[in-house]
């Protein structure tokens, strides 16, 4: 385990390594464990628990998880400002080969110009960088999962039948209105004195539809 990796949860963490041989030792003293125990209890021998605590050598991190369980305790990672640091999620949506994109790459829901079907594609460096660079520099969250994927696309298409709905809403209608006038109406430019319909339009003789008031 590389110990300038490890870091105590601090301002100035990276700077501070972890202090391995005297955690070997707090744990010892936490569990009232000699150094023979603790070697029996982590499957190793009692020369490499001395060589832990003398600093001569250093444990894996695996191991060194399992030492510091024997107390309870744990490793964490933490960012800048102290918050928890969680790992990716290991159900992200996969590429057709059914492989993880790279973790460094940002992964959207793309139309496949050849089959016209929605698949999740990694956009590569440039494409990546000049999206960042529109957002303002920060990057997307972490890739989507199947069920965040088909939550995003039922959004979508809810998002765009709204809007579609809204369109036809807004959209001036022509409606054609019926007239109902006497036949005398037909006969002259407008309407005749006591007509009922009253739409005053210059019609066509013959015609039955006439133009609005």
């Amino acid at each position: 385990m590389n110990t300038t990796a490890l870091a105590d949860v601090h301002p100035d963490a990276e700077r501070t390594p972890l202090h391995v041989p005297g955690l070997v030792r707090r744990v010892r003293r936490a569990t009232d464990l000699s150094q023979r125990d603790l070697a029996a209890r982590l499957g190793v021998s009692q020369a490499t628990v001395a060589r832990w605590e003398m600093g001569s050598a250093e444990p894996s991190l695996l191991l060194f998880q399992r030492l510091l369980g024997l107390a309870r305790w744990g490793l964490a990672v933490v960012g800048e400002e102290g918050q928890p640091v969680e790992p990716m999620a290991t159900d992200t949506c996969r590429d057709r080969g059914h492989r993880r994109f790279p973790a460094h790459l940002d992964v959207e829901d793309a139309v496949d110009p050849l089959t016209w079907e929605r698949r999740p594609r990694a956009r590569r460096r440039p494409h990546r960088d000049r999206r960042r660079r529109l957002a303002g520099g920060l990057a997307p969250g972490d890739h989507p999962t199947w069920e965040a994927l088909e939550e995003a696309r039922a959004a979508e298409r809810a998002r765009r039948r709204a809007a579609s709905d809204e369109r036809a809403r807004l959209r001036p209608r022509q409606s054609l209105t019926v007239c109902r006038c006497t036949g005398a109406c037909f006969l002259t430019a407008g309407c005749i004195p006591g007509c009922r319909c009253g739409c005053e339009a210059v019609s066509t003789v013959g015609s039955r539809l006439r133009e609005p008031r």
